[in-house]
Formats: C-alpha cells, sequence, structure tokens
C-alpha cells in the first residue's frame, strides 16, 4: 500500500494472494492455497512496479497481513527490501565490462568492482566501489571492554562487547575478572556464574553480522583507591581452540584511577609499558572512543571524526565493534569519520547508561618504524546541531626492548660499608630501592643482603649475574658472564625451579602462584641471592 498524505488514507498496489497469484486488489476474501506449496511459502524474490501516483517525495509504503489460517502455524516474512529508481538514459559500465544491473559475480578471493554511471553521452556522472569479502570458513571470537573512567567510592559503568568475525556460529562462555578493588554491583544480562574474581556469561548463536553480545556493568571501585593505583580488568571469550585469531580472544586492561568522571573519552589497546606507552612495531593498535550526550535534549545525529597519526596504516583500518549502526566517510587519507545517523542518544539525566556510545577499531602501524617512534591518536565528536567536544590524546612508542631494566651498579666500598647505589649498608637485612627513569620505566631493586660474620665487607664481590624483569610474570632474563646453576626459592624456603645459567639466558615457568622469591645462583662456589616480585 501506499500514503500520499503522510498516511490519512491507504492505497493498494498489489495483493499476493494465498493462493499464490498477484491481484491487483484485495478480493476480501480470505482464499485458500492450492495444492502444492506457493511462492509464497519459501524465501523469494517479487518485484513490481510503484504507480506513477504514488511517485512523489512523500510517498508512504506499508505491508499489510489480512488473513491468517490459525493461531498454530501461518507465518509470514518480509526481508531486504528496496525502492528502486530507474532514470532515463542513464547507462551503467562496471569496471569488468559488464552493463547489466546488478552485476552477477564469482570469486574466492576479496575482490572490488567499480560502477560508474554515465549520462546519454557517456560522460561519468558519478562512480562507486563495490568490495566482495572472502570469509574463513573458520571462526573468530573478539572481545572489547568500553568504560568510563574509575574513581575511589564512586559506581563506574562499562561495556562488554563480545562477537564472532567468522562464519560459523558459536556458543561459550564470556569470562569478567575483576580487580581487588572493585565489586560487582549488577549487570545486564546476569553473570551465570560467580567466582571469587570472575564473572562468567553464557552466550549462543553468535556469527558474522549478527548482533554482538552486550554485557551492561556497574563496578564500584573501593574508596580507599588513589591516583598512585592501576585498575587490572581481564576480558575473555570462549571457545579458543579452533580460534582462527586467537590473540583477540583475550584483553588485559589496565586503567589509572583517575579523579573525575569524563564524558569524551579516547583508549587505547595495548596501553603499552611505561609513561611513553612502549609497544612493538608488530603490534596491532586498537582504539576506542567513548561519548555521552550530557546535554539538555536528545541527540539526534553525532559525526566521530579520527586523526590518523602519519606512523599508522589508515588502509589497514577496521570497525569492530560500535553502539549503533555506523557508516564511515574518509575525508583526507589521514581524517576519517564516522556517522551514527538517527541515533537519538538520550541526556544523561534521562538515563546514564544509554545515553552513551562508542566505536572500536584496530589499525596497524606503519612497519619499519625504528626505536622511539611515537604515533598518537584523538578524536573530535560532533553532536550535529549541538556542539563539538575533544577526547584526550593517547601516545604510544615504538621500542626495540631495550627500555627493559638491565640492572643495577653494585660497588664494594673496601673501608666499612657496602655501597649500593650510594646507600651505605654495614649489616646484613632486605633493602629497596626505586630507581626513577625519565620515560616512566621506574624500576623497583630489592636487595637481600647476608653477610658472613667471619668475613669483612672489603672481601665482598660484585654480583656478576644481572637478573630482570622484576615484577616479573613467566619469566627471568639473566645476564652475566659466568656459569651457574639457578634455583627460585618460594617463602616456603622450598626449591620451585633449577635451571643452569651461562652467559645471557632466559629462564621460563608456568603457573607460579604470585608472591616474592629468593633467586639463588651458585657459581664459582659462591651463592648470589637476589629478591624478585611474581606477579599472575
Amino acid at each position: 500500500m501506499y500514503s500520499t498524505d503522510n498516511g490519512a488514507t491507504w492505497n493498494e498496489m498489489i495483493y499476493y494472494s494465498p493462493e499464490g497469484i498477484e491481484l491487483p486488489v484485495n478480493p476480501q476474501t480470505p482464499g485458500s492455497i492450492i495444492n502444492g506449496a506457493t511462492t509464497y511459502m519459501s524465501w523469494s524474490t517479487l518485484t513490481f512496479s510503484i504507480p506513477p501516483v504514488a511517485q512523489s517525495p512523500n510517498t508512504m509504503l506499508r505491508w499489510e497481513q489480512f488473513y491468517s489460517s490459525g493461531t498454530c502455524c501461518d507465518n509470514w516474512g518480509i526481508d531486504n527490501i528496496s525502492v528502486e529508481e530507474s532514470i532515463p538514459g542513464v547507462n551503467y559500465l562496471w569496471s569488468t565490462g559488464d552493463t547489466t544491473l546488478p552485476l552477477t559475480v564469482s570469486s574466492n578471493v576479496d575482490t572490488s568492482y567499480v560502477i560508474s554511471m554515465l549520462d546519454g553521452s557517456m560522460n561519468v556522472i558519478c562512480t562507486d566501489t563495490v568490495t566482495l569479502n572472502i570469509d574463513d570458513n573458520g571462526f573468530d571470537n573478539g572481545v572489547q571492554v568500553i568504560t568510563n573512567n574509575f574513581l575511589g567510592g564512586q559506581t563506574t559503568n562499562l561495556v562488554i562487547d563480545a562477537y564472532n568475525d567468522g562464519c560459523p556460529p558459536q556458543n561459550g562462555e564470556v569470562v569478567v575478572k575483576l580487580d581487588p578493588l572493585m565489586t560487582f554491583v549488577n549487570s545486564s544480562p546476569s553473570p551465570s556464574v560467580i567466582t571469587s574474581d570472575s564473572l562468567i556469561y553464557n552466550y549462543a548463536n553468535l556469527y558474522k553480522d549478527s548482533p554482538h553480545f552486550i554485557i551492561e556493568m556497574s563496578v564500584s571501585t573501593d574508596a580507599a583507591a588513589n591516583p598512585a593505583d592501576s585498575i587490572l580488568l581481564d576480558a575473555l571469550i570462549y571457545p579458543v581452540t579452533g580460534d582462527i585469531n586467537p590473540w583477540n580472544n583475550e584483553k588485559n586492561y589496565v586503567f589509572n584511577v583517575a579523579t573525575g568522571f569524563g564524558t569524551e573519552i579516547k583508549r587505547v589497546y595495548p596501553r603499552g609499558d611505561c609513561d611513553v606507552g612502549y609497544i612493538e612495531n608488530s603490534q596491532l593498535m586498537t582504539y576506542t572512543v567513548r561519548f555521552q550526550n550530557d546535554f539538555t535534549s536528545t541527540v539526534t545525529d553525532i559525526r566521530v571524526r579520527d586523526m590518523i597519526d602519519s606512523n599508522l596504516d589508515p588502509t589497514t583500518l577496521r570497525v569492530v565493534a560500535a553502539s549503533d549502526d555506523i557508516h564511515l566517510n574518509w575525508v583526507s587519507p589521514s581524517i576519517v569519520d564516522f556517522y551514527f545517523d538517527s541515533i537519538l542518544l538520550p541526556t544523561q539525566s534521562q538515563n546514564a547508561v544509554e545515553s552513551t556510545g562508542y566505536v572500536v577499531f584496530e589499525i596497524e602501524q606503519v612497519q619499519g618504524l625504528n626505536h622511539g617512534d611515537l604515533f598518537s591518536n584523538e578524536g573530535q565528536i560532533d553532536f550535529l546541531g549541538t556542539a563539538t567536544e575533544f577526547t584526550n590524546v593517547v601516545t604510544n612508542t615504538v621500542s626495540d626492548g631495550s627500555h627493559a631494566p638491565i640492572g643495577d651498579t653494585l660497588e664494594i666500598n673496601a673501608a666499612s660499608a657496602y655501597n649500593w647505589n650510594g646507600q651505605l649498608i654495614a649489616s646484613s637485612g632486605l633493602y629497596v630501592q626505586l630507581i626513577p627513569l625519565p620515560d616512566g620505566c621506574d624500576s623497583t631493586a630489592i636487595l637481600l643482603l647476608t653477610l658472613d660474620s667471619d668475613v669483612g665487607l672489603n672481601t665482598l664481590s660484585n654480583n656478576p649475574f644481572v637478573i630482570y624483569p622484576n615484577p616479573a610474570k613467566d619469566h627471568l632474563v639473566i645476564e652475566g658472564n659466568k656459569v651457574g646453576v639457578l634455583r627460585l626459592i618460594n617463602s616456603a624456603g622450598r626449591v620451585v625451579l633449577e635451571h643452569d645459567v651461562s652467559g645471557n639466558s632466559i629462564v621460563q615457568w608456568m603457573d607460579l602462584a604470585a608472591g616474592i622469591y629468593i633467586v639463588e645462583i651458585e657459581s664459582d662456589n659462591k651463592l648470589y641471592r637476589e629478591k624478585v616480585v611474581i606477579e599472575e
């Protein structure tokens, strides 16, 4: 049906009879299905012409079902509706040389096709590109966390966005692990299982282009938390076995406790090491722009503009998550716009959760960057017709690994004291020093010194081994010019790991409990000991 008077009256254009035939008008009788299936009992493409009287700027269209065979089993469906206009005297030309519309193609590789619209004199009116992407047969689960800032004693709203970029539908779990400074308040949906440190959610039938699995969660931050503290939050999606890209199944986030909430926030994952955000040149970067309507009325349309650094490759940009439907527009090779049309974002005072939106995209670095090269990213949010806001700037620095701590210089004062980086020590004990560096890679050095009463301080020799990182997670690097045996001793005095070391060595482990350990190296009938902290 169509209406040209804003829905006051409706006129029929075509009637699809249950008997499997098309009629110009409704015969006002239910009719009956003829023997056997009709074209209306399975998905079919149906096309009809809109009458000239209905071809106007204010035409409204609707579909209506008048009759049913009962409440038990009668169904109907409509999908992929399009309204097309034929322009007299216009020709179409594909890059393949075809002139038909649409173009039927078959390919097993990603392929782009260009279509040109030509006038009667064969002058190009406009062009467009259609890209055919061929998906792998496997599944590719991924997960993102979008959050406001964390403040001591305050509640923070966050979103866990889980998806499958592959074809086979997946059923599984999303696991969220909270920092001890966090307390779970509530979520929608509710978790299926709650453990001492994890929330487990079940999802079903997740596949490429299906709606994402969204968890809206509220957590409170410990009132004792202060801006010197970091909050850790892990998000994982299962299954992992068989995943095409298992690297994006787990995200380990580090957030600083903030002094205030934000409305326009830019985040980068991974954040990188130290204050300057050290990362390897091979690292794929993920950027999140979060925005919130803190104005006094509903916002209809929003444009997020992102400035792409010259050390990032714009041809690799890929949107992986968004709060609403979006479309992209490249303003230039270094500027991309994400449009949220008709988002109808309510105000923060109306709904604190629904007043937010976000877009998450991945992008690769330009390869061949050198140690110390920087790249930044920032966003601009245009609440169209209302105001323009800017996000914070996030920065990363390319590292070749040399930013890792290289150990401390230990000198012996032959007089009567042990000189440890300027700290004179004359007795056995546990000593700690903080070594600040300008890039924020501060190190905590721990010295466990035991003095033999029969040996004078002036007979001690320098530790020939340098041990790092400290704290450690799953490995230690041992640098030195001697051969020895390393033993890792837990707080109960038990040797939990023994490993030969020679020159520069890497000692790895799995499933060691977090805590303080003694690293003991026996070399040339001497024992060298240092204390290390092992984190989960």
